[in-house]
């Protein structure tokens, strides 16, 4: 199925931030054609990049409202939920659905589960200590910290995925090396600027359809805290567990995660 003339009505934003869509372009068949869209990098001197990403995917979605004349679709991965949160503030009038895949509405309690997760199989005695500097000490430096000890972690990647989904995280982590897909500037100018950044009130003037698929072995999350931070914003979004990781719609085929007619919606 696609729209007519093939004109893109559903926004892609993907996770991060500073990561790519390459994968999602590469793999995934959608039933109507999607604007794959590539968030800009950010840059040292650069004034507030989360605001200005948040102003970048506005024009993104304005430009495609105005080409498409239709409400717009979004699906958003991690990171990306943060900007379908805003999207859906701004333009409430002009969304027709949302898709959220393992939102992350909060970083810092997200990073804290996955030390949990890594510290559950690969026992290291600097990642503790961060965790539990992380736990009490709401600072960013803290923060970064916890980043940091995370990345020394060997093989903390693997935790992003099920068990079963070796030859997919095996397929993205190709494809992030060749496209250099992944850029670690953007991920800490951006994050920087955002937990300084008050979250809004809530709920969304949104009214429209939320589906939110979270992987049963996610380490940013569970379903219930999700539940929680989705609801939030979102009241009426419904959500759903699947046997997947990090990546649920790198794992599994389309039924699993995007709802029944979501070309038609």
């Amino acid at each position: 199925m696609a729209d007519a003339n093939d004109v893109p009505t559903t926004l892609f934003l993907h996770g991060g931030p500073g990561l790519s869509a390459i994968a999602e372009r590469t793999r995934l068949v959608m039933p109507c054609p999607v604007d794959w869209w590539e968030q800009p990098r950010a840059h040292e001197g650069q004034a507030a990049p989360y605001a200005c990403l948040l102003r970048e995917a506005e024009q993104k979605f304005t430009s495609m409202y105005t080409a498409s004349g239709a409400p717009i679709r979004l699906l958003a991965s991690s990171f990306g939920c943060m900007l379908a949160r805003h999207l859906a503030a701004r333009f409430p009038d002009a969304i027709s659905v949302i898709v959220l895949l393992a939102p992350t509405f909060d970083p810092q309690a997200s990073y804290r589960r996955f030390a949990a997760t890594l510290l559950d199989t690969s026992p290291s005695p600097a990642l503790h200590a961060a965790y539990e500097s992380c736990k009490s000490n709401s600072a960013t430096a803290a923060f970064w910290d916890l980043v940091a000890a995370i990345l020394a972690t060997p093989r903390f990647f693997d935790a992003y995925w099920s068990v079963g989904a070796m030859p997919a995280r095996r397929q993205f982590a190709a494809l992030m090396a060749d496209s250099a897909g992944f850029d670690f500037p953007t991920y800490r100018l951006v994050l920087d600027d955002f937990l300084t950044t008050p979250p809004p009130s809530g709920p969304s003037p949104y009214r429209g359809p939320v589906t939110v698929t979270v992987g049963a072995s996610d380490p940013y999350a569970t379903l219930e805290c999700t539940r929680a931070e989705v609801h939030h914003y979102f009241p009426q979004a419904q959500l759903s567990l699947v046997d997947a990781g990090h990546f649920p719609h790198l794992e599994l085929a389309p039924e699993f995660w995007l709802p029944h007619h979501f070309a038609e919606q």
